[in-house]
């Protein structure tokens, strides 16, 4: 009997144990586990960190975490590894560069890079500002990631957050520079070159 137990306590604890957070790397010039960042996240777990090498990474999609709290991290900062929105989006409506749209917490970590590109080819209203191309850099809905050491530069919309729109949002922004950004002024309200805080932000 008391080796019975010591057995069923065993596998108890082995059920508990977690694997341990993992890192990934990208590298478009290959050398590495992916070469684009958005397959990485895919395959990716919580609290796993996926390394990017120095280049520039042209997306036609938005990057999405998909919910995951693991960090995106440039392994040589901004000044060396771009995410670019293609001049022609595979989507009008979605031509961030980056969108928090999955409930991400502030595990969703996005590191070292600069964030360009973004744009949006159409008129959002109020009324659809939730599914609109607004935040041209980055677009946080209803999530609360942490951008540290990102430079946010050259996007632009024509409706909300040139740089990073937030709606039913709080981000956490630390040490990151967003210049450069535009968004046009509509009759409804078109705002936030840089940042747009809307919805309870």
């Amino acid at each position: 009997m008391p080796r019975g137990i010591v057995l069923s306590t065993a596998i108890v604890l082995g059920l508990a144990i977690s694997a341990p957070a993992a890192t990934l790397t990208v590298d478009l010039n290959g050398g590495a586990d992916y070469t684009d960042i958005q397959s990485a996240i895919d395959a990716a777990a919580d609290g796993d960190t996926i390394l990017v090498m120095p280049g520039e990474y042209v997306v036609t999609v938005p990057i999405s975490y998909r919910g995951k709290g693991i960090t995106v991290r440039g392994e040589s900062g901004p000044e060396t590894t771009t995410i670019r929105m293609a001049e022609e989006p595979a989507d009008p409506q979605r031509g961030n560069v980056v969108r928090f749209e999955n409930g991400e917490t502030s595990a969703a970590v996005l590191e070292g890079l600069k964030i360009t590109g973004g744009k949006a080819k159409t008129r959002c209203s109020i009324d659809t500002v939730s599914a609109a191309n607004c935040g041209g850099g980055v677009w946080c809905w209803n999530s609360c990631p942490t951008l540290v050491d990102c430079r946010i530069t050259g996007n632009a919309v024509t409706c909300y957050g040139g740089g990073v729109a937030c709606e039913g949002a709080a981000p956490t922004l630390m040490y990151c520079m967003i210049s450069d950004n535009s968004a046009v002024s509509y009759a409804d309200g078109g705002c936030g070159g840089g940042i747009s805080c809307r919805g309870d932000s």
